[in-house]
């Protein structure tokens, strides 16, 4: 009689999750440099999602109740790796991030945040994308581009001013 042995559950989220977000990153890095999110645009794919989920209230507010425990569950597979540690693993962490998500512009997270946002709002690559080009299609990026810097011939010397100007404002801070 042969033995085989199965992996836990935790095993197999864990591999699934980690395999979601690896596909996230390399959905991402795929667009480059092609492709620039506005920070405006995300926000209201991650505002939009949440609503569509019935993770927010009608106010705006998250449903921080709801929100909490589905963070946790997302961010634990994903937490065994070392490099993303810092993903939310209490419920503080979690009421912060989602907090983040819906308050502050997007584009001042982390980009492993913005890839779990990915796996944690819309399970892959693919669903995200889906509903970014509708965005897209919807709130074209080109057109606003010209209108806010006529200089701006590619989307890597907007994102690299924007960048330089984010920098400057935290450094007035500290």
């Amino acid at each position: 009689m042969r033995l085989t042995l199965r992996p836990s559950d935790f095993e197999d989220e864990c591999g699934e999750s980690q395999e979601r977000f690896a596909c996230a990153a390399l959905g991402l890095t795929a667009l480059a440099p092609n492709i620039f999110f506005e920070a405006e645009q995300l926000a209201r794919v991650y505002s939009d999602r949440l609503t569509a989920l019935g993770l927010r209230e009608t106010s705006g507010k998250p449903r921080l109740t709801d929100c909490i425990p589905l963070i946790l569950k997302s961010a634990a597979p994903l937490r065994v790796l070392g490099e993303l540690t810092a993903l939310p693993g209490t419920e503080e962490g979690a009421r912060a991030y989602v907090s983040r998500l819906c308050w502050r512009p997007a584009v001042r997270m982390h980009p492993f945040l913005h890839l779990f946002t990915i796996v944690w709002l819309f399970g892959n690559w693919e669903s995200f994308w889906n509903i970014v080009k509708i965005e897209f299609e919807e709130h074209p990026v080109l057109e606003r581009l010209h209108v806010l810097d006529s200089s701006c011939w590619d989307h890597d010397a907007m994102y690299r001013r924007a960048l330089a100007d984010l920098w400057e404002e935290e450094s007035r801070r500290a």
